[in-house]
């Protein structure tokens, strides 16, 4: 499925191998900053670049679920089970199981969280976040971490000096 966000516009769905046209639903109040969505449409997450809240919102209705305590940014795992949310002037994401639950905060060693994304099977989280270096030299890196979704653990951290990475995504 392909879902698209156009300001001041219906969100559209289309299915993808069909080429099709499935819906379109008012996503009010415009602008939309980011969204998500599960692999089969079903569960969909939007942010706006105001305010502090993320909405859950289900993809054959187009009703909201729920709305969030954190966000600008969200991302929906593949299964539909996980939303990950954050502010972007945080250090700190938000996990959360879709169907409610104990979620957690993942903390990361940033200044900023730029991105998350899942793997295909949502048991993986990458985290993209902006480290300031040196004050007196003006710089900054890109840190890039894994992280195990049932546990929260890092499984595996890179810094990139001097790079700006600000999206992620998994191959399937």
């Amino acid at each position: 499925h392909l879902v698209n966000v156009a300001p001041e516009a219906p969100l559209p769905a289309c299915s993808v191998p069909e080429g099709k046209l499935l819906r379109t639903f008012d996503a009010s109040p415009q602008p939309t900053s980011s969204l998500s969505s599960s692999r089969d449409g079903t569960v969909l997450a939007l942010s706006r670049p105001e305010g502090d809240t993320s909405e859950l919102v289900d993809g054959a209705s187009g009703r909201v679920r729920g709305e969030l305590s954190r966000g600008n940014g969200a991302a929906v795992s593949p299964d539909g089970r996980w939303l990950a949310n954050w502010i972007p002037f945080s250090t700190t994401v938000s996990l959360q199981p879709v169907e409610g639950g104990a979620g957690r905060e993942l903390a990361e060693e940033v200044d900023q969280i730029l991105a998350a994304a899942f793997d295909s099977a949502g048991a993986r989280l990458a985290l993209i976040g902006k480290q300031r270096g040196s004050v007196e030299a003006r710089t900054t890196q890109t840190v890039v971490s894994m992280r195990e979704v049932a546990s929260g653990d890092v499984l595996w951290r890179a810094t990139f000096p001097d790079e700006w990475l600000i999206s992620a995504e998994f191959s399937p």
